[in-house]
């Protein structure tokens, strides 16, 4: 068997480490990512910045296009259920299709991801701003 040809050096593999398979956090702050269906999953920093509920109310501006998420009873009458995608806490789920319809905004177009900050206890997005890729893994 002929031995495969790679333009490489023995010391290049002096760098190699091995893949552990653990799941680091790629960011500090909560994000928000919205499919083009209109489903969307919340980061675990988002879900504990309000609290990990099992529920939320959400809040639109729509002139500004923010989006606020709000702990909510699961009995409130608004509320969204926020599920936890896995059970072990890597992120939730939770649907904004209803909402995109209702405001007429074509969910294809929201399709991205958007970093949240606390403002007292709803956790707000500024949808005009999605995250560019270079953003995205960095924290900025």
């Amino acid at each position: 068997m002929a031995e495969p040809v790679l333009d490489i050096a023995p010391e290049d593999l002096e760098g190699l480490k091995p893949f552990t398979r653990r799941h680091a956090r790629t960011t500090n702050a909560p994000t928000l990512s919205i499919q083009k269906g209109g489903g969307a999953t919340l980061n675990v920093i988002g879900g504990e910045a309000i609290g990990n509920p099992s529920a939320v109310d959400l809040f639109f501006n729509e002139e500004r296009k923010l989006l606020a998420l709000q702990a909510a009873s699961p009995e409130s009458p608004y509320a969204y259920p926020l599920r936890n995608s896995s059970g072990r806490g890597r992120h939730y789920v939770l649907s904004l299709a209803a909402l995109l319809t209702h405001y007429g905004i074509p969910a294809e177009t929201m399709r991205g991801r958007y970093r949240g900050a606390l403002f007292g206890d709803r956790l707000v997005f500024d949808l005009k701003r999605p995250l560019a890729p270079d953003q995205e893994s960095s924290g900025q």
